[in-house]
């Protein structure tokens, strides 16, 4: 199984957790790790399961500079593949990463799970995130 992480990230906890799920995957999967501006369609097109990752902004709202542009763009190669929602939030509840999976499967996706981290990731969050993302292999 190939596994893509792709991710946005403005402080860097997101991208902190696309690290803590690739040393999840080590052993288990073949796996890239590429911050969104990075991605082409062959990096989705040769995954069989996608990791999303993005923090919220704003009021708990879907980065709109790069993350909903990159799903605009790319939302037909995410069809028929299994894809995991992850990102981290400031304040709040992690709402807009429930919100964004409702529009992700009104579209047609396939998400498979969601996790969501207040703040910086720690141990706790690298054992969820091995947790739900290994459950998927």
């Amino acid at each position: 199984m190939k596994v893509g992480i792709f991710y946005f990230t403005t402080t860097g906890n997101t991208e902190e957790m696309a690290q803590m799920i690739g040393r999840a995957l080590e052993g288990k999967a073949d796996y890239e790790i590429k911050a969104i501006s990075d991605v082409e369609a062959d990096d989705i097109g040769s995954s069989d399961l996608i990791c999303l990752g993005s923090p919220a902004q704003g009021t708990e709202e879907m980065d709109d500079t790069e993350f909903m542009p990159f799903y605009e763009e790319h939302r037909d190669a995410l069809q028929g593949k299994k894809v995991f929602l992850f990102g981290s939030f400031g304040w709040g509840d992690g709402q807009y990463m429930e919100d964004f999976s409702e529009l992700a499967k009104g579209d047609g996706l396939d998400i498979v799970g969601i996790h969501t981290h207040l703040e910086s990731p720690d141990d706790e969050c690298a054992e969820a995130l091995a947790e739900k993302v290994g459950a998927l292999l």
